[in-house]
């Protein structure tokens, strides 16, 4: 079984991963002790939406 429509995702900004990622992942991250530490998980997402979502998620599940 073959895909039938070919979508391509693009990149997101560095705001809009961000935004993407506490989306995702909650408004724990809001935490000063945290706050540095999800901002670079989100930026090691390289702008990838399924990539942001997946670790974000992971991380929300710990």
């Amino acid at each position: 079984m073959g895909a039938q429509k070919t979508l391509e995702v693009g990149m997101l900004s560095e705001e809009k991963s961000w935004i993407l990622f506490r989306q995702k992942v909650g408004n724990f991250v809001d935490y000063p002790s945290l706050l540095d530490i999800a901002k670079e998980v989100a930026k090691e997402g390289k702008g990838l939406p399924l990539a942001i979502i997946s670790v974000a998620r992971a991380i929300k599940k710990s």
